[in-house]
């Protein structure tokens, strides 16, 4: 017997021989439109349904065939992999006859055709505890308001980027709790794939008919072009900015009404139980298969695992254990109803993280690979190993995403090399806390095969530190750590120009804070440096770095504060003061490659409001990339705002949108500062201050008076600090220097 909504429309549509587009077609589309995509269609799809179909009601053993196939679309239901790139691996997929293969990609093209895939984990919103806590309703209007912005915007990346302002703003001014912005914001990235992947597939579909040919014969040419948008990164958003940072203030006064009364916010979507859409018996053959090692490891779906599994210690529950998608799909259906909440967080991490790897090729044990002697002779590695541990089957594939990864790597640095180098594969990490591991003594990588993935970049970089101190200073460690434990000089200065945050170098046989030890800085700005140079190129690579944009930066050890176009001249200054002729060629080529004026992005003028030292308050304490928890002090200090005024020009290239974000940034953050003092002064109160009506209830008004007071200060510290940054290098996408002003 099957559990409810234990198949999916997609596999319903084929009972009875109905045809199977048109069955599914969305309110608002025309028949003749679903027609013409089901043209060729042909039995190949409708028969990988029906079979799917029969498995799941079946009691006997289910094959391997229906259970694969199952598990691709389930896939794509739950948003682990965008539809093209699972299309073209099923289409190569030797454990399915050659007509399940056609059909499975038809039944995905058909599911990212009518927006049926990127399920969203609203039910996500319900592991949070504590102040980010929500109620059933919060968390309805919240996926509402996420569905309602990709509906009514024009371009879906514009829709997601003024959902993030909104919530960034909603967050600062303690109207929207930063746990949930975390969440929303990860949901939205899914909903924004989601339309990208109907448009891709619309743009698909009418190039075939234009042309007369199979759809399908044209997915893996156009994912060699990169021609599908839900595959390309969005570093910048440049074309947006202005757009959206208007329309973010109707999805914050949205935000607001939530806070205030749910049952106001006129958004009544109720978030559909996040549960797993195959049926029990695939299920666990799928496990099964998965079990045989069918995928390798996977480091998003690896570490997501890891943090719920954390979370099901605390609070109890059923934990998942899967290393890859496919396992990661098979495992939530066979979940328990009731455990499927916690396990809808970890699906929503691993689901955004694994967007890294859209544009991977497809690869499957016995595929050619290149050999470890290729790899040296092209790279200038001095070894490739394998620990015993590390599985025979998937060695081409870690090979083959070394020898892609570097190459990519040298997109950005094309002189670099990787000369004296060992890379060792290990089975296990080093311990929970190291994704991977540089040995600075040997020069060694030790990359783990579940949590290596998206760290060579970082990796890489240390390996480069470490060859500089050989080189600099005759001596082992690296170079950066050297330099700032010696005031070297020039080098010195350079490395402390990566940051703003004060660095402690390792003393002679000690340690030094991971985030402000001069060496993880360095490798850190290396590690986000290569995926926005790769971005102007269309291009991302997983293996090299997690690193998406400017929030989403991955597992590695990127923290969106670390993210700053700014530190690219100190940046090529470091590389200049290493002696090696490739660091010095790679200082060269950033520079070439960021020349120009400056870049004051939404989410670069947001960070520095939220970094902005208070008046009188000593420095500011940036405790994650939009949040900020305010030191103690006078918010009462007046100075006079030396903002510049808009000029006609610098109106026309957008300053007007841009003062108007750095300004409800400021506001957002002096009422949450008034606010959280507020409840600190609440709880912090004797009885006889409460008695007396001293300790609150808060008054809305005092907020806004504490905002009125200090606005204009906190205001004149921003703008001396854009006009003290007005050197930075130039925007991604060649825009004229924008400038920060004061509408008239």
């Amino acid at each position: 017997m099957m559990r409810p909504r234990a198949l999916s429309a997609v596999v319903l549509a084929a009972a009875g021989g109905i045809a199977l587009w048109g069955m599914l077609t969305r309110p608002g589309e025309s028949p003749e439109l679903a027609r013409r995509v089901a043209a060729p269609l042909d039995s190949a799809a409708a028969s990988v349904a029906e079979m799917i179909a029969t498995a799941a009601q079946s009691s006997g053993v289910i094959s391997a065939e229906a259970a694969i196939a199952a598990g691709y679309i389930e896939r794509h239901r739950l948003g682990l992999a965008n539809p093209f790139r699972l299309a073209e691996f099923a289409l190569a997929d030797s454990q399915l006859p050659a007509e399940s293969r056609r059909g499975v990609a038809w039944l995905l093209l058909r599911q990212a055709y009518f927006a049926q895939g990127y399920a969203l984990p609203g039910s996500a919103l319900g592991v949070l505890s504590g102040r980010d806590a929500t109620t059933v309703e919060q968390r309805a209007a919240h996926l509402a308001l996420v569905e309602r912005a990709m509906r009514d915007s024009d371009d879906p990346r514009g829709a997601e980027l003024g959902l993030r302002i909104a919530y960034q703003v909603a967050a600062s001014e303690r109207t929207t709790a930063y746990g949930v912005a975390r969440v929303v914001v990860r949901i939205a990235a899914l909903a924004r794939d989601r339309e990208l992947a109907r448009r891709d597939a619309h743009a698909l579909v009418d190039a075939a008919r234009a042309s007369g040919k199979d759809p399908l014969l044209l997915v893996p040419s156009w994912r060699a072009s990169l021609r599908f948008a839900v595959e390309r990164p969005v570093w910048n958003r440049a074309a947006w900015e202005a757009r959206a940072t208007v329309e973010s203030s109707r999805w914050l006064a949205t935000l607001r009404t939530i806070a205030a009364d749910t049952a106001r916010a006129d958004l009544t979507v109720e978030p559909a139980p996040y549960i797993g859409n195959l049926a029990r018996p695939i299920a666990a053959r799928l496990l099964s298969l998965s079990a045989d090692q069918r995928l390798a490891p996977q480091a998003a779906v690896v570490l997501a695992t890891r943090e719920q599994a954390r979370r099901v210690r605390r609070r109890g529950g059923e934990a998942l254990h899967a290393s890859n998608e496919e396992a990661m799909a098979a495992e939530l259906s066979l979940l328990s109803p009731d455990a499927t909440g916690g396990a809808a967080m970890a699906v929503l991490e691993a689901a955004v993280g694994l967007r890294t790897l859209a544009q991977e090729r497809v690869w499957f044990p016995g595929d050619p690979a290149p050999t470890e002697r290729e790899i040296r002779r092209r790279f200038g590695y001095a070894s490739v190993e394998f620990e015993p541990g590390v599985p025979l089957r998937w060695r081409g594939y870690l090979l083959r995403s070394l020898a892609g990864s570097t190459a990519e790597l040298q997109r950005v640095l094309p002189t670099f090399t990787a000369t004296g180098a060992h890379v060792r594969f290990s089975a296990r990490a080093p311990s929970d806390t190291l994704l991977a591991l540089h040995v600075a003594q040997s020069r060694t990588l030790v990359l783990p095969i579940g949590t290596g993935s998206g760290t060579l970049a970082h990796e890489l970089a240390h390996d480069l530190d470490a060859r500089a101190a050989r080189t600099r200073y005759a001596r082992g460690g690296y170079a950066t750590d050297l330099a700032v434990r010696r005031q070297d000089g020039r080098m010195a200065a350079s490395v402390a120009g990566l940051t703003r945050a004060p660095l402690v170098a390792p003393t002679e046989g000690g340690t030094s804070p991971h985030r402000q030890r001069p060496a993880e800085v360095f490798a850190r700005t290396i590690e986000w440096l290569v995926p926005v140079a790769l971005a102007r190129d269309g291009r991302m690579n997983g293996f090299l770095s997690s690193v998406q944009d400017e929030l989403l930066t991955g597992a590695g050890s990127v923290q969106p504060t670390d993210v700053s176009l700014g530190a690219i001249p100190a940046l090529a200054d470091v590389l200049e003061e290493m002696p090696a002729t490739d660091a010095q060629d790679a200082a060269r080529a950033i520079r070439a490659r960021f020349a120009g004026g400056n870049e004051w992005t939404a989410q670069r003028l947001i960070r520095l409001v939220l970094e902005t030292p208070l008046p009188r308050d000593g420095p500011a304490l940036a405790t994650d990339g939009w949040s900020f928890r305010d030191p103690a002090g006078s918010l009462a200090a007046t100075l006079p705002v030396r903002a510049p005024r808009c000029t006609g020009a610098q109106q026309r290239r957008g300053g007007q949108w841009r003062d108007a974000l750095v300004r409800a940034m400021v506001d957002a953050r002096l009422r949450g500062i008034a606010r959280s003092r507020a409840r600190s002064n609440a709880l912090g109160a004797g009885p006889v201050a409460r008695l007396l009506g001293l300790a609150g209830p808060w008054n809305e008004q005092a907020t806004e008076t504490v905002v009125e007071r200090a606005r204009e200060a906190l205001l004149a510290r921003v703008y001396d600090r854009v006009d003290g940054e007005a050197t930075l290098p130039a925007a991604l996408n060649g825009e004229p220097a924008p400038v920060v002003c004061v509408a008239r």
